[in-house]
């Protein structure tokens, strides 16, 4: 059981290491982390527009960790790209 978890895991890396390989794969993951409001502040004062932000902006957290782990390289590139835009 442990073995197939840990191979998951190694295709789950490789899978986002060969996305971020390529211009088209970073555009993709930075519209997602842009629109799930990573760089802008969640406070709302409705306490559900300020769930519902803080919902999106939690998925983009555990992808970028995902992404440092993946692949570091290309997520600086990632931010490169995001800032010069």
């Amino acid at each position: 059981m442990m073995t197939d978890l840990n191979e998951k895991r190694k295709l789950e890396v490789a899978d986002l290491s060969c996305i971020m390989q390529t211009e088209s794969g970073r555009n993709v993951i930075r519209r997602i982390i842009e629109e799930s409001g990573y760089f802008y502040d969640t406070f709302d004062q409705d306490a559900i527009q300020h769930a519902k932000r803080a919902g999106k902006r939690s998925v983009a957290v555990w992808l970028i960790e995902e992404l440092k782990q993946a692949a570091p390289n290309d997520f600086i590139q990632l931010l490169k790209e995001h800032f010069d835009d």
